[in-house]
């Protein structure tokens, strides 16, 4: 499975605990553990931040009665604001989930999903993958780019086999990136994952978990942590 929710809000710690499926009519908190980040990233910015996680079930709105659940899992790191969530069944929509969350809660802690993301740092994310399989592209005056006017391979830094990194050709922040796959590896796993993007949108997935938490953190080092700013 993949995570493909990924949203963000401010102090949602405050109030997050499985007592809010009381107020809820379609959303159960199944669990929420509280944990920490340990920094995978160099220049992390948000070392031992809170994390809270756990189990849901999701109520949607059937016919004649009937009322199928979807399940699924989540975390929110409270530094960084990022709400993830990994839905079992492909046909159910992460942002309901959001929305019953935030009829729950208070207005200044809600789930905002995260759609809008400056290019230029949408780019750096993207520069930090070992091999970028394909991209989707618009030039400085909204035409479609071919392939090869956007330079995104190149050869492996040192000598041992460690991550490194790929020359993009200059000026990439002329062009707007409508969807992207790239392969990353966590210094800590031999095992690459695929991160696929599509306007906005990002699936990211979840197993072998320290792979996902070394994405999770370089979205955070190169997009949440400048979003801030």
């Amino acid at each position: 499975m993949s995570i493909s929710g990924i949203g963000k809000a401010d102090d949602l710690e405050k109030y997050w605990s499985p007592a809010l499926s009381e107020k809820a009519d379609r959303l159960e908190i199944k669990s929420a553990n509280r944990g920490h980040t340990s920094p995978i990233v160099e220049e992390y910015p948000y070392a031992q931040q809170i994390t809270l996680s756990g189990k849901f079930v999701y109520h949607q709105k059937g016919r004649r009665g009937f009322s199928p659940t979807a399940n699924g899992t989540y975390e929110y790191r409270a530094a960084s604001g990022l709400f993830l969530i990994e839905i079992e069944q492909s046909n159910m929509e992460a942002d309901k989930v959001f929305s019953e969350i935030n009829s729950v809660v208070s207005e200044s802690a809600q789930v905002r999903p995260i759609k809008a993301i400056d290019r230029r740092y949408l780019w750096s994310f993207f520069e930090q993958a070992d091999q970028v399989i394909s991209t989707k592209v618009r030039g400085p005056d909204g035409e479609k780019s071919l392939r090869n006017e956007i330079k995104t391979a190149g050869k492996k830094t040192g000598e041992t086999g460690e991550i490194g990194t790929y020359e993009f050709s200059n000026n990439l922040e002329d062009y707007l990136l409508l969807s992207a796959k790239a392969k990353f590896t966590s210094p800590e796993s031999d095992e690459p994952l695929v991160v696929k993007y599509h306007k906005g949108r990002f699936e990211i997935p979840s197993t072998p978990s320290d792979g996902a938490e070394y994405i999770i953190q370089l979205l955070e080092r190169e997009i949440i942590a400048h979003s801030e700013n």
